[in-house]
C-alpha cells in the first residue's frame, strides 16, 4: 500500500494527484508533437475539473497553462497558445507589501484624517478660505471632542490648544469659530421638535361613556 508521505508533494492541490502525474509524464514524451497533444489533453482535463467562470474563459485557459507549467516545475517544452506568455518571475512574483504609516498620527480620537486636513489648510494661500477652512475643522475637532468624551466639558480653549498643536503654530486662531456644526445641530434639534407639535389636536378621554341603552 502506498501512503501520501511517501508521494510527491501536490503543487496545486485543487486538480488532484492524477493531473499531476499526467504532466510529470508528458515531461518524459520526447515527440514534440505528441507531447503537445499530450499537454492540451491535460488542459481540456484541467477545465473539467476547474472550469471557474464562463464568463472569462480565455482567463481561465491562460491560468490552466500557468498552473500547468507550475506543476511540471517549468520544465514542459510545448508550444502555449496565442497570447499566452509563460515566466516563472512573473507567476510566482509576489506583490509589495504594503507600508504602513511611518508617523503615529496624533490626536486619533478626532479621526485619522484630521492631520492630513490639516495639512491642507496650512498650505492654503487665500487667508478666507483658510479661516473657513479651519472654522469647519475647529468646529468638528468640538463636536468630536463632546462625542467621545461625555464626562469632560468641551471648552474652546481646550480646542484651540489641539489646533496649534496640529498646526504647529504656523495658522492664526485667533477669530477662528468652534461653534458652527453646535448651530446646525440645535437647528435641526429645533425643527424637529416644533414639527412633532403642529397638525395635532388634544383628545379629551370619555370616562363616563354613555350605558346602552336595552
Amino acid at each position: 500500500m502506498e501512503y501520501n508521505s511517501g508521494r510527491d508533494i501536490l503543487v496545486i492541490s485543487e486538480y488532484g494527484r492524477h493531473v499531476q502525474n499526467l504532466i510529470n509524464h508528458a515531461l518524459t514524451i520526447e515527440e514534440k508533437e505528441e507531447r503537445q497533444t499530450f499537454v492540451e489533453a491535460i488542459i481540456r482535463l484541467m477545465f473539467q475539473v476547474n472550469p471557474g467562470s464562463h464568463k472569462h474563459i480565455e482567463e481561465v485557459k491562460e491560468k490552466l497553462w500557468k498552473h500547468a507549467f507550475r506543476i511540471s516545475g517549468y520544465k514542459l517544452d510545448v508550444d502555449t497558445p496565442e497570447g499566452i506568455e509563460i515566466s516563472q518571475e512573473a507567476i510566482e512574483a509576489k506583490p509589495e507589501p504594503v507600508p504602513y504609516p511611518g508617523q503615529v498620527k496624533k490626536f486619533r480620537h478626532y479621526g485619522g484624517y484630521l492631520q492630513t486636513l490639516m495639512e491642507k489648510a496650512i498650505a492654503l494661500e487665500d487667508k478666507e478660505k483658510q479661516k473657513e477652512f479651519l472654522d469647519i475643522l475647529g468646529s468638528y475637532m468640538k463636536m468630536a471632542y463632546r462625542t467621545w468624551n461625555k464626562d469632560h466639558y468641551a471648552n474652546d480653549e481646550l480646542i484651540k490648544s489641539d489646533l496649534k498643536k496640529l498646526s504647529m503654530d504656523t495658522v492664526n486662531l485667533e477669530e477662528v469659530r468652534l461653534d458652527l456644526l453646535n448651530m446646525k445641530s440645535d437647528q435641526n434639534t429645533s425643527s424637529r421638535y416644533n414639527s412633532k407639535g403642529k397638525g395635532k389636536k388634544s383628545k379629551k378621554k370619555n370616562h363616563n361613556p354613555k350605558r346602552r341603552r336595552k
